[in-house]
């Protein structure tokens, strides 16, 4: 496989209509070194702070993202980002924020907050509800959550009203709990598979952490790891057809972006940047586009460019 480009931005944009959506396409660059054809849009935050998790909403047009305002921790606010017009809103107030999740309707977020806590806002930022918990997502057409519960290590699917537990589910073997300013969850769209991004507790030797990326089959409680390896995998999302899960993953010395096809179990690493990649998430509408949090800013990536620009993909072996 050729070497992945590195992400950099665009010189200019221009929006094209197309089928009566707008589209953005890099039109101009500094120079070739500065060139990533794949790179479609860009959204800005105030300097100063660091986007860490995000989630695009149903409709595709708004991006909710968790900032860190204080250096070197998970403490900020949830910002709400409208993608055209390009506006930044402040959602909440300060808090140890984790993995926001929009509702199927698109009016609510699901929150983590200091993983113990679960907290839902609506979309003007007022907190309606919340259960114990550390990170969650919405289920069977938001009448349900699955809650992760680090402490108890356990996943629970609750009534999202009475807050009942319907059904649970160990983690037996996995340790601890999703790292502070990483998006640490995502539910397969058939409803069947949940994939975390958890600290296994021992870390192996030469291995950069000890997170990996787990799929629970919420049918047979069965649980796997699903990429070996010795980098640092965090921030997984599924793609809205299912076919593929998204992830970025840490080797000490690029932060790349991983694509795992779920049918054939192959992974490609499209993408790659000297700067950290915070978090990801698929567009709900577009199957190739990636939103991805890097420093104060969220890049709008076409995954079918930066495939193209990649080659073909190396054998994925037995």
């Amino acid at each position: 496989m050729s070497r992945p480009p590195s992400i950099s931005l665009p010189g200019s944009l221009v929006a094209v209509a197309v089928a009566g959506a707008l589209i953005f396409v890099a039109a101009g660059c500094a120079s070739d070194s500065d060139r990533l054809p794949s790179l479609v849009h860009r959204l800005t935050a105030p300097a100063g702070i660091t986007l860490t998790d995000l989630a695009w909403s149903p409709d595709g047009q708004r991006i909710a993202a968790v900032s860190e305002e204080v250096p070197g921790q998970a403490f900020g606010r949830i910002h709400l980002f409208s993608i055209d017009p390009a506006t930044d809103k402040v959602l909440t107030g300060m808090g140890t924020h984790l993995a926001p999740m929009w509702s199927a309707d698109g009016l609510r977020l699901l929150a983590g907050w200091s993983c113990s806590e679960i907290r839902v806002y609506t979309e003007d930022g007022v907190q309606t509800g919340g259960t114990n918990g550390c990170v969650a997502v919405w289920a069977e057409a938001d009448t349900e959550w699955l809650i992760f519960d680090a402490e108890a290590q356990r996943v629970r699917r609750v009534d999202a009203v009475t807050q009942e537990t319907l059904e649970d589910w160990s983690l037996a073997g996995v340790k601890s709990a999703p790292m502070a300013g990483t998006s640490g969850i995502s539910l397969a769209p058939d409803g069947r598979y949940l994939v975390l991004a958890l600290n296994v507790g021992v870390q192996a030797p030469n291995k950069l952490s000890d997170r990996d990326l787990f799929e629970l089959d919420l049918r047979t409680g069965g649980t796997i790891a699903l990429v070996p390896g010795l980098a640092d995998d965090y921030s997984p999302s599924f793609s809205s057809d299912g076919s593929r899960l998204a992830f970025v993953s840490w080797d000490g010395a690029v932060w790349r972006i991983g694509l795992y096809d779920l049918a054939s179990g192959c992974v490609r690493y499209p993408l790659s940047s000297q700067r950290r990649l915070n978090g990801l998430d698929w567009s709900p509408i577009e199957a190739q586009t990636l939103a991805v949090t890097v420093g104060n800013e969220i890049w709008i990536i076409d995954t079918a460019v930066a495939l193209a620009d990649d080659g073909e993909p190396a054998p994925c072996g037995p």
